[in-house]
């Protein structure tokens, strides 16, 4: 730019917009208000994921120990077998397949759906008595008498062999039910911990 002349009048010959210190600052500070937008929006959404994660997790922790002894009892009754009595039943389910057909070949696409059903209840249970170990620890050894009544609250809703209600569970500990409720969902949450680790 030449010697003599403003600025801010070379500036406005070769098309240049001349930017004072205010107006610079001011500029700064407005990306800077658009950028901390939108990391709290990216932070935002973060959060509702991992909510609606942790919601999932609840709620697959809860049916995991409300079909728990149902799964029990049905694992049992196939472990009387053994392996070798297990395939006798299976080949025996199929030769009366083949003097019996259905006629639409499904039944044989349910024996392999059914072997791996099964796979899945045995692994559930064992994640289940697993989580239910490591709770049980904790509860034993760093807990005090809150931690165990919830422990004991949660086996015997879901766990133990003789079932209670929580109206029940209620009158055996001397606690509201609204408590028992507040309790189960408490130790829900220490279980889903064991099961998918920390959220």
């Amino acid at each position: 730019m030449g010697k003599g002349k403003p600025v801010a009048e070379q500036a406005e010959k070769s098309g240049f917009i001349v930017m004072t210190e205010d107006m610079a600052h001011d500029l700064v500070k407005e990306a800077g208000k658009e950028a901390a937008k939108k990391c709290m929006l990216a932070m935002e959404q973060e959060r509702i994921k991992a909510d609606k994660k942790k919601d999932q997790q609840y709620k697959m922790t809860k049916d995991m120990l409300k079909s728990y002894r149902r799964e029990k009892i049905r694992i049992a009754d196939e472990a009387e077998f053994t392996e070798e009595e297990m395939a006798e039943r299976r080949w025996a389910f199929l030769e009366d397949l083949i003097e019996n057909p259905s006629g639409d070949g499904k039944m044989n696409d349910m024996i392999p759906d059914y072997e791996r059903k099964r796979r899945e209840s045995k692994y559930t249970i064992w994640l289940i008595e697993n989580a239910l170990r490591l709770y049980e620890y904790e509860a034993n050894e760093y807990g005090n008498e809150v931690d165990k009544r919830r422990l004991a609250e949660m086996k015997a809703l879901y766990i133990d062999d003789e079932k209670y209600d929580v109206q029940e569970l209620a009158d055996i500990h001397s606690i509201a039910e609204r408590v028992v409720y507040k309790d189960i969902g408490i130790a829900t949450k220490i279980m889903m911990v064991y099961l998918f680790g920390a959220p």
